[in-house]
């Protein structure tokens, strides 16, 4: 039974190799690495524990703290003498970036539409934390600072704006959910954050949707295939992904319904979504593709992405409208929103829309200052008499 220290000094990697660290275990006793010879002394270690358990060798990666390694050394000891279970955590023998790496190479997780999304939520929160750092090591304390920094962070994708509160909040459920996933299949004995996490406050609510002029004037500036595009997701409320991967099989003009299945939609749900007249007119006018049966197309090839050209000509079109801050996917709350303003009722919409719960759709229906100022008040012919209507006093009488 002894205590090691593993050198972490970065050495060369040999021929045509980068650099690599050290990674040599030494007796804690030894004031140089016996391989490398770098001082031992001026930390930045790593303490290991190791030890027989039945005859069986054994061996505990505890981390920078000498103190804890010594704790986690005399709480073995004596269970060897008291011959009990040695109950080791498995948290102390993952890191961040391993549990990062297997979570995401899961045939589960790797088959969800979000995994790039997940890719990218996990890499943020490694990056902040660090890929070594021990599961056992992570706390609310942790993750609370690692909000509070990434908030500091400047937005990738709207300039002169930092990260919103809502990215910390799904990157934060993004770890919580692959440290789950890992008690679910026994890697993990508990996560250490289940029920520790309050969620960020969310003030991202989006208010704007277009008026027939303000639409007329995004579709002038927008070349084809995008303004029919934009045409389809205006008046339908099809999300972004929905409509590019659009295909003919889906378009049923003699029952006027375009048919999703569920591996078409974001929630896996099929859907049918009726037609509007002027989409019906757009869509029996677009020419076929003769090598593909996807309905919208960039010179005959479909398209697979909404980046590059299409970004910088939808950010143009918008400038040039003078919109303001409106996004594509804006144009599902101005769909959503003016089928509730034709009489439409709320499960027709979310029929249409996909919505399952009733808090989601209301997120994207907005109470503009238009309606608000054309509300009906019911009648009252006795209210002026009470109320901020002059009675003048008769003589004598007390007021």
């Amino acid at each position: 039974m002894a205590m090691m220290i593993e050198c972490r000094a970065i050495v060369p990697g040999g021929k045509g190799k980068t650099e690599k660290h050290c990674s040599e275990r030494n007796p804690s006793g030894n004031k140089t690495c016996r391989s490398c010879g770098r001082s031992l002394k001026r930390g930045g270690g790593v303490y290991w524990i190791d030890w027989r358990d039945h005859g069986k060798r054994r061996r505990e990666r505890i981390g920078p703290s000498k103190e804890a390694a010594e704790l986690r050394l005399g709480e073995i000891r004596r269970a060897i003498v008291e011959e009990r279970h040695i109950n080791r955590d498995k948290g102390a023998r993952i890191s961040l970036g391993e549990l990062v790496g297997w979570y995401l190479a899961l045939p589960e997780v790797d088959a969800k539409k979000s995994w790039r999304r997940d890719v990218q939520m996990l890499g943020a929160v490694t990056r902040h934390l660090g890929e070594n750092i021990l599961i056992k090591d992570i706390n609310k304390g942790l993750m609370d600072g690692y909000a509070t920094e990434r908030l500091k962070e400047d937005s990738p994708a709207r300039k002169g704006e930092s990260i919103r509160p809502a990215t910390v909040n799904k990157e934060r459920l993004a770890l919580n959910t692959a440290l789950n996933r890992a008690v679910a299949h026994s890697k993990l004995d508990v996560n250490p954050l289940a029920g520790k996490m309050k969620k960020l406050n969310e003030d991202n609510i989006r208010e704007r949707v277009l008026s027939g002029e303000e639409f007329e004037r995004l579709q002038c500036s927008l070349n084809s295939p995008m303004r029919e595009m934009v045409l389809v997701a205006y008046c339908l409320g099809m999300r972004q992904r929905e409509i590019l991967e659009l295909t003919w099989d889906n378009v049923d003009f003699e029952s006027n319904i375009i048919r999703l299945s569920g591996m078409e939609t974001k929630t896996g749900f099929k859907r049918r979504i009726p037609i509007h007249p002027k989409v019906r007119e757009m869509l029996i006018n677009l020419p076929r593709g003769l090598h593909t049966n996807r309905v919208f197309l960039n010179r005959g090839k479909p398209i697979n992405n909404f980046s590059g050209n299409y970004k910088l000509q939808w950010d143009r079109a918008v400038k040039e409208a003078e919109l303001g801050d409106f996004t594509f996917h804006d144009l599902r709350h101005c769909a959503i929103n003016n089928l509730r303003l034709t009489g439409n009722d709320h499960f027709t919409i979310m029929a249409i829309s996909g919505h399952r719960t009733t808090s989601v759709f209301r997120r994207y229906n907005v109470v503009t200052e238009e309606e608000l100022q054309k509300v009906k008040w019911k009648p009252d012919e006795k209210l002026g008499v009470h109320i901020g209507v002059h009675q003048p006093r008769k003589k004598g009488e007390i007021g």
